[in-house]
């Protein structure tokens, strides 16, 4: 999806290469710490972006973020450009290795995705789905100027551990 690399101060931030994949699937392997950005179905969130969008054509990304000092894996990133009436940026899951965590690779890393987006395809918002009970990634969302939209409720078996879907956007 992306023609060439973005670089940020500390980040590159390019398609993800085969080579990529055993740094991903390890953080996705990590059930326990990667728990909400994982774990809940996006049928729902699919779903209400489809109301919001009509006439939907759609581009994947999935991006890997590395240092550019010594191109070590920092984590990943995967949304959808939805082009309808209305030109959206859909991040479905950011995240972030341990190590590197609390040190603001994850909003350097967000902020370079949205600026790019921005300025290639001319985006109008962005939005993402939280769970309701992700303490962090509300406030991670919030402080980077979204806000909410809409609540999905749940009634299923994930509703315990998730809580409803929480929409946020936020302009571009």
């Amino acid at each position: 999806m992306l023609d060439n690399v973005i670089y940020s101060n500390r980040l590159l931030i390019k398609d993800i290469e085969k080579k990529d994949l055993p740094f991903i699937k390890h953080m996705y392997q990590d059930m326990d710490f990667y728990l909400y950005a994982i774990g809940h179905n996006t049928n729902l969130c699919e779903k209400y972006l489809k109301q919001f969008e009509k006439d939907d054509e759609r581009q994947n990304f999935f991006c890997v973020a590395k240092l550019i000092s010594d191109h070590r894996p920092v984590g990943c990133i995967e949304g959808t450009i939805h082009y309808g009436r209305k030109k959206v940026l859909w991040i479905s899951s950011v995240m972030i290795h341990k190590e590197f965590c609390r040190k603001r690779y994850g909003t350097e890393l967000v902020t370079e995705i949205m600026n790019f987006f921005k300025s290639q395809c001319e985006i109008e918002c962005v939005c993402v789905s939280i769970a309701e009970k992700n303490d962090i990634g509300v406030r991670f969302w919030s402080k980077l100027g979204f806000s909410p939209i809409k609540t999905i409720s749940r009634y299923d078996a994930q509703q315990i551990m998730f809580g409803n879907i929480l929409i946020y956007c936020k302009n571009a």
